[in-house]
């Protein structure tokens, strides 16, 4: 009985393990940024963030969520820029995410970069704007930028740094250079 019981725990925490993704909004603007949530259809929402600025929220995706977030300053209108569109525990387990201007394709502001947070790569999106050739979002319908991963946690920057420099999260180890 001892042994079933065991085995019934680590499986469960097993499972849970397996479905832990998330995804830390990091702003890099002094101004609060609004975060939305656009699940595919038959998805779970997930509650809108607001995160003030310098700072950071994490949202947290059932197993199998797909659809995309985008950000807005408070106090502007709400319309979607640049897009993170997540698929996650995709074929195979990977998990597939990228930075889309598919809805606006002359956005410069809203999501900046997705990265998986313990590995850092393969990164998308763009650390400069405007986007330079190797660092392209898609602005087409085609997978071209999209990247994927095992991990399950990510971390998007949004915004656009005032004035360049460099933003640090120790905790997370951020550390790319923005210019404005």
């Amino acid at each position: 009985m001892q042994l079933t019981t065991t085995a019934i725990f680590s499986a469960a925490a097993l499972a849970s393990v397996v479905t832990a993704n998330s995804a830390q909004f990091v702003n890099k603007e002094d101004v609060t940024r609004q975060v939305t949530f656009t699940p595919s259809a038959g998805q779970a929402g997930i509650p809108p963030l607001k995160i003030p600025g310098g700072g950071e929220a994490t949202a947290k995706f059932p197993e199998g969520w797909i659809g995309n977030a985008w950000s807005y300053r408070e106090g502007q209108p709400a319309k979607e820029g640049l897009l993170a569109e997540f698929r996650f525990n995709g074929d195979s387990g990977n998990n597939f995410f990228d930075v889309s201007a598919v809805v606006a394709p002359d956005a410069n502001d809203g999501v900046m970069t997705i990265e998986p947070a313990n590995s850092k790569t393969p990164l998308a999106g763009c650390t400069t704007m405007p986007c330079g050739p190797e660092q392209q979002y898609i602005k087409f319908d085609d997978d071209r930028s999209t990247k994927s991963t095992k991990e399950t946690d990510f971390i998007v920057t949004l915004g656009q740094r005032t004035g360049g420099g460099k933003l640090r999260r120790a905790r997370r180890g951020i550390d790319h250079d923005y210019a404005a």
